[in-house]
């Protein structure tokens, strides 16, 4: 072949080799600039930004959409809302529900995580309805930190608020004590001449709870105490005025007034177990408060109900446990408390002196012993703890002379009432009907409270 004849072939071939090639690199310019790769020299303008990834959050109850609200990077929206993030970032977004009308809220969501997609993409976050009390049931509330507090569900039914003739005159007796002006209170103290009465229980009259409620299973203790302190920094009566009623070892072993004696100082050794004392009425009702606005900030508080100190209707109903007409929650006898109860035994103080009045057995404890020490035969037919001896107990009423009221009675807000006697108290003090007074702003150390869940107005 001559190279005339080779020259015109691949000059033809040529013709048609050229336009192929630079049409297949054409579309490989072209693809690669749909897929954000710039053209060597390009300033930015023009080029096809890379996909942006993006998080849409929607929420549902029960299969249907609702509007949550969601937490992001510190700012609110309300679902179903989107989020613009980076490639490789770390995310935590939290979803929650609270309807305007309902029984209980529901769990909150948290979507976290790590970027790895491009372009959008969607979660839907199915909210469950929080636990909360149920009739019939015990419920453990949750105060935060690792700490909780057991309470029992407590019937309705009817109950016979204050005693009779023969109990008054047990009570006034040998066994009961009350006759003899017990010595180891000051001569200033008001209870020492409380003694010598016991005519304040009121007239027998009976009192129906038409609903049922919860109550604390025992007694506040310190480490239940402690955790609402260090959710609110809250300071007591007994340390804004330094000083609570206390006993008063180093002198003549009486009652008195004393100086930096408080909740966590009461005087005596005491573990996280213990009922926390040294609490005034208005202390007792700041944790109420706090509890009750900090479920129902969680949504686990059922409308219209919250956290406060029991009724006197409803503290002599619970702490007779279910047996009526008797003068403790296990019958009669005085000697059946023993190991039942924690009052003022033979045992002695530190000092080695006695209570000058007391029952003939030592129950382990001259000051307050450990929220449920006595176990299950500590514990009344609702399952509830010490509601005779080792702290009294703060209720939710004003005193009236003339005896307890079937439904709360505040009209006298200068003296509250307290329930149930203390390590420290003779027998007499410690029977289901007795009942005791003082101002709001009192603190002592053999004085504590429980609380309870009921409808609030």
């Amino acid at each position: 072949m001559g190279e005339c004849e080779l020259n015109r072939r691949w000059g033809g071939l040529r013709g048609f080799l050229i336009p192929v090639v630079l049409a297949v690199f054409g579309l490989a310019v072209i693809s690669l600039r749909a897929a954000g790769v710039p053209r060597e020299g390009a300033t930015g303008i023009g080029v096809v930004p890379e996909l942006t990834p993006t998080l849409t959050v929607t929420a549902e109850v029960d299969g249907q959409p609702v509007d949550a609200r969601v937490v992001y990077d510190k700012k609110t929206n309300q679902t179903p809302c989107t989020f613009t993030l980076q490639t490789g970032q770390k995310y935590d977004v939290t979803v929650s529900y609270t309807p305007e009308v309902s029984d209980l809220g529901y769990v909150p969501a948290m979507l976290s995580g790590e970027v790895d997609w491009m372009g959008p993409r969607m979660r839907r976050v199915t909210l469950t309805r929080q636990p909360g009390p149920v009739a019939g049931q015990e419920w453990v509330v949750d105060l935060g930190g690792g700490v909780s507090a057991a309470l029992v569900w407590i019937p309705p039914g009817t109950t016979m608020l204050g005693s009779t003739r023969d109990e008054h005159a047990w009570a006034l007796g040998p066994e009961g004590q009350g006759a003899v002006r017990n010595e180891q209170y000051g001569a200033a103290s008001q209870e020492a001449f409380e003694v010598v009465r016991f005519i304040n229980d009121g007239v027998p009259m009976p009192a129906t709870l038409q609903d049922g409620f919860w109550l604390g299973q025992t007694e506040v203790t310190l480490e239940q105490w402690g955790q609402f302190i260090k959710d609110t920094n809250y300071r007591t009566d007994a340390e804004k005025k330094g000083l609570a009623w206390a006993h008063d070892l180093n002198r003549d072993g009486r009652w008195r007034h004393m100086i930096e004696r408080n909740w966590w100082d009461p005087g005596f050794a005491q573990t996280q177990a213990h009922p926390v004392v040294c609490v005034s009425w208005n202390d007792a009702k700041a944790f109420c408060d706090w509890l009750t606005e900090k479920e129902r900030a969680a949504g686990r508080l059922p409308k219209g109900t919250g956290y406060r100190l029991p009724g006197e209707a409803e503290w002599a109903y619970a702490c007779r446990g279910g047996r009526e007409g008797t003068r403790f929650w296990w019958g009669d006898q005085l000697t059946d408390g023993n190991r039942r109860m924690n009052g003022a035994g033979s045992e002695r103080a530190p000092n080695r002196k006695r209570y000058l009045q007391r029952y003939s057995w030592s129950d382990g404890h001259f000051y307050t012993a450990p929220c449920g020490a006595f176990g299950l035969k500590g514990r009344n037919g609702y399952g509830l703890s010490d509601m005779i001896g080792n702290v009294w107990e703060w209720c939710e009423d004003s005193y009236d002379s003339t005896g307890a009221h079937a439904e709360i009675w505040t009209q006298d807000p200068n003296l509250r009432v307290l329930r149930g006697g203390s390590f420290s108290s003779v027998p007499g003090f410690l029977r289901c009907a007795f009942r005791f007074k003082n101002v709001p702003s009192y603190a002592s150390a053999d004085v504590g409270f429980r609380f309870c869940l009921t409808s609030v107005q």
